[in-house]
């Protein structure tokens, strides 16, 4: 936002004849205003490198946040991927040790260690669509947080520590068997379990 503040006070925002121009042609002011805003941001960088460095914030971690967003909600196994790749830099340079390593072993494993298949199965099942309707996924921990994790807190809440250990221990040690278990399903065809509910 105090960019775009600082664009619009700046020499090189479009004026009104400019923009009506760009209207009349384009029926949008859009184009002059990101001809304007990338002339802005090279000059800026050129005379400030301060400015250059805080301008990252906007150029690369805006855009990245918003391919994370949508690759999740639309299930595009492949641009999460590009996402963790891409976020290995900004850990590195914010020195978040935890979430580097863990990102950085998320990556050695889809592109090396990983079967190709356990990776389109992981790409193809990488959030969860609870309402059916397109583009409204959810991340795969987000849904076991708010479907499975919440609803147990709630029904510990004012019971004895005992009970809540025992249950978070027991979500624990299932959560992921779970996790791997509707992945399984969900990759199988369907006739692999008619076959196997006719010889139950």
């Amino acid at each position: 936002m105090a960019a775009v503040i600082e664009f619009f006070n700046s020499d090189c925002y479009s004026g009104p004849t400019d923009r009506a121009s760009n209207l009349r042609k384009t029926g949008n002011h859009n184009g002059v205003l990101y001809d304007a805003f990338i002339s802005w941001i090279e000059q800026s960088s050129e005379r400030n490198v301060a400015f250059w460095y805080y301008s990252r914030m906007f150029l690369y971690y805006g855009p990245l946040l918003e391919l994370f967003d949508i690759s999740t909600s639309h299930v595009l196994g492949q641009a999460r991927e590009v996402c963790y790749i891409l976020q290995l830099l900004t850990y590195a340079h914010l020195n978040f040790k935890n979430y580097f390593t863990e990102t950085f072993c998320h990556v050695v494993n889809f592109l090396g260690k990983w079967p190709l298949a356990f990776r389109k199965l992981l790409q193809k099942n990488c959030a969860v669509n609870l309402s059916g309707k397109k583009g409204a996924a959810i991340e795969m921990d987000a849904f076991v947080e708010s479907e499975m994790v919440q609803p147990l807190k709630s029904y510990v809440t004012g019971k004895r520590r005992v009970i809540s250990r025992r249950l978070c221990i027991g979500v624990l040690c299932f959560a992921p068997q779970f996790f791997l278990a509707s992945l399984f399903f969900q990759s199988c065809p369907q006739n692999v379990f008619q076959m196997g509910i006719q010889h139950l």
